[in-house]
């Protein structure tokens, strides 16, 4: 679960992030990388992040916007996209984001 600053370069981030996914990487369990990215997916689908999730084998599962503004700045990674995991999003009265619910399937 992670938070990024908007005053926190976006470097800053990708280096972090490649870090901890190389020493992190455990063939085939399935694992999720969520929180609020400040980097909003609608508008800059092609972005680095997204690029770089996507490299180490994770899907972005968030389609719909996270904020009352209608950024998509909260993401869910997830690296089986085959399973039935749904995430939806709905509105909250008081906070600037939505919740982003994600439902895993159990065996």
């Amino acid at each position: 679960l992670l938070y990024r600053s908007p005053v926190v370069p976006m470097e800053v981030l990708i280096s972090f992030l490649s870090q901890m996914l190389d020493s992190a990487m455990v063939s085939g369990v399935p694992s999720l990388v969520l929180g609020d990215f400040n980097e909003n997916i609608l508008r800059n689908s092609e972005s680095r992040l997204v690029s770089l999730m996507s490299s180490y084998g994770y899907t972005q599962l968030v389609k719909s916007p996270t904020t009352p503004q209608g950024t998509a700045i909260d993401h869910v990674y997830y690296t089986h996209p085959s399973d039935s995991v749904t995430v939806s999003v709905q509105d909250t009265y008081y906070s600037d984001h939505d919740s982003v619910h994600c439902c895993l399937p159990f065996e």
